[in-house]
C-alpha cells in the first residue's frame, strides 16, 4: 500500500531533479536527508530511511512536466511507501512526505501554490 501526494515547482524536469538526487543538494533545503538515494531514470528517484522512526519508509518520487506549453513547471508525485509494500505508512511517515514536498516547494516556489490556473501564466513557458 502506498499514499499519494504531489506538488509542483516553478522550475524544469532536469532541475528538480538534481534537487532531489543529490544529497549534497538536499541538504541545501531540507532537514529529511535520506539514507540511501537511487536516480532509477530520468524521472523517478528513491529514498530510503534508516533512522529508529522510519527505517522501513521509501519515498518514490515521480518527476513530469507539467504541460506540454510550460517547461518550468514541474509536477512531482511522492509515493510514501514501507520496504514490505503491505503495511500502510503510518500517520508520522505520511507527514514526513508532506514536509519534504512543502520544503521543495516552498525553495523553488516561495509562497506560491501553482494551480491548475497558473499554468497558462507566461512565467512558466520559455525564459
Amino acid at each position: 500500500m502506498f499514499i499519494r501526494r504531489k506538488t509542483r515547482l516553478n522550475t524544469d524536469v532536469i532541475n528538480a531533479l538534481r534537487m532531489l538526487s543529490s544529497e549534497q543538494r538536499i541538504q541545501n533545503w531540507t532537514g529529511n536527508i535520506p539514507a540511501y538515494i537511487d536516480q532509477v531514470n530520468d524521472n523517478q528517484v528513491i529514498w530510503r530511511f534508516d533512522d529508529s522512526d522510519h527505517q522501513n519508509l521509501v519515498f518514490e518520487f515521480h518527476l513530469m512536466q507539467c504541460t506540454q506549453k510550460t517547461e518550468y513547471c514541474t509536477e512531482i508525485q511522492l509515493l510514501v511507501k514501507t520496504k514490505d509494500s503491505i503495511d500502510s505508512p503510518v500517520e508520522s511517515s505520511i507527514e514526513k512526505g508532506e514536509k519534504i514536498l512543502e520544503d521543495i516547494r516552498f525553495k523553488f516556489n516561495q509562497s506560491w501554490i501553482i494551480e491548475d490556473k497558473d499554468l497558462n501564466s507566461s512565467l512558466l513557458k520559455t525564459r
